[in-house]
C-alpha cells in the first residue's frame, strides 16, 4: 500500500515507480493519491514502469481524490511476458482542473490484461482518461472497461485502443457513460486495429441518461425517485475485478456510496 499527497499549494509533485515481478510471482499493489481540502492548485506528474515476467500476475488498484485546481499527468507503460497477467482498477471520484492519462500495455504470447476505469466527473474539470493494449504475441488478450458519470459541468473523454499484431488474439473495449445534467459533456473514443486476419476484436460504446424504464420499474415497487436513481447508479458503477483485496473492495464500496450521494445531491 502506498499513499501520495500534495500538501503544498501550487507545487509540482513528481514520482517514478518501477515494479518488477519475477517469473511465477504475484503482487497486489494499492495506491491512493489525494489533495487535502484548502490546497487550491498544483501539478502531479507520475511515471510508472511495470514489468510482469512469465506466468506472473500483477493486480494494481489506484484510488484518487484530487482538488479543483489540480492538474494530473500520469504516464504508465506495462510489459507482460508469456503467460503473465496484468489487472488494473483506476478510479477518480473528485473534482480536478484536468487529468490526462493513457497507460499502454504490451502483451506477449498468451499474456492477458484487464484494465478498468471508473470516473465520476464533477465540476468544470477535464477528465481525459483511457488506455491501450498491444497484442504482440499469439494467444494474447485484453479487456478495457470504462464507466463514467458526468455532472456539474464536467467534461469527460474516454479513449481506449487495442491493436493486434499476432494471430489468435482477442480484445474487447467497453465504454459506457451516464450524463446527469445538460451542462456536462462526454465523449467515448474506442479504437480497434489489426494487421493480421486471425483476431477477434470487439467494442461496445454507449452514452445516455439513467434508464427511464428501469426508473419506472423501481418507482412502481415503492422506491422514491432518489432511491431508484441511487440503486441504478450503484449497479452501474460497481464492477467486479478479481483479485482486489476485501479491505480495498470495502473502501471502493464506501467511495461509490459517497459519489452517488453527491452526484444526486
Amino acid at each position: 500500500y502506498t499513499c501520495l499527497s500534495l500538501f503544498t499549494e501550487n507545487q509540482v509533485q513528481t514520482t517514478h515507480n518501477i515494479v518488477y515481478l519475477d517469473e511465477g510471482s504475484e503482487a497486489i499493489i494499492t495506491t491512493g493519491c489525494l489533495v487535502p481540502h484548502g490546497v487550491k492548485g498544483g501539478l502531479h506528474v507520475g511515471l510508472s514502469e511495470f514489468y510482469v515476467a512469465e506466468k506472473a500476475r500483477l493486480i494494481y488498484t489506484m484510488i484518487h481524490s484530487w482538488g479543483e485546481g489540480t492538474h494530473v499527468r500520469p504516464r504508465t507503460v506495462v510489459r507482460v511476458k508469456e503467460g503473465g497477467e496484468y489487472i488494473s482498477y483506476y478510479s477518480v471520484y473528485s473534482p480536478v482542473a484536468s487529468i490526462q492519462t493513457y497507460p499502454m500495455v504490451h502483451l506477449e504470447k498468451k499474456a492477458s490484461a484487464k484494465m478498468v476505469s471508473v470516473i465520476a466527473g464533477s465540476g468544470p474539470g477535464v477528465y481525459d482518461i483511457g488506455g491501450g493494449a498491444i497484442l504482440e504475441g499469439e494467444g494474447s488478450s485484453a479487456e478495457l472497461v470504462s464507466r463514467t458519470i458526468s455532472s456539474k459541468g464536467s467534461r469527460i473523454i474516454s479513449r481506449s485502443s487495442i491493436e493486434a499484431l499476432a494471430g489468435g488474439t482477442k480484445g474487447h473495449i467497453e465504454c459506457l457513460g451516464v450524463m446527469l445534467d445538460d451542462r456536462s459533456t462526454t465523449e467515448t473514443i474506442p479504437i480497434l486495429k489489426t494487421s493480421v486476419q486471425e483476431v477477434e476484436l470487439t467494442h461496445e460504446a454507449a452514452i445516455g441518461m439513467l434508464s427511464g424504464e428501469k426508473l419506472e420499474y423501481l418507482l412502481a415497487r415503492g422506491f422514491t425517485e432518489e432511491e431508484a436513481r441511487s440503486i441504478l447508479l450503484r449497479g452501474y458503477l460497481t464492477l467486479e475485478v478479481k483479485g482486489i483485496p476485501p479491505s480495498v473492495k470495502a473502501e471502493i464500496d464506501r467511495i461509490t456510496d459517497y459519489v452517488i450521494k453527491h452526484a444526486l445531491g
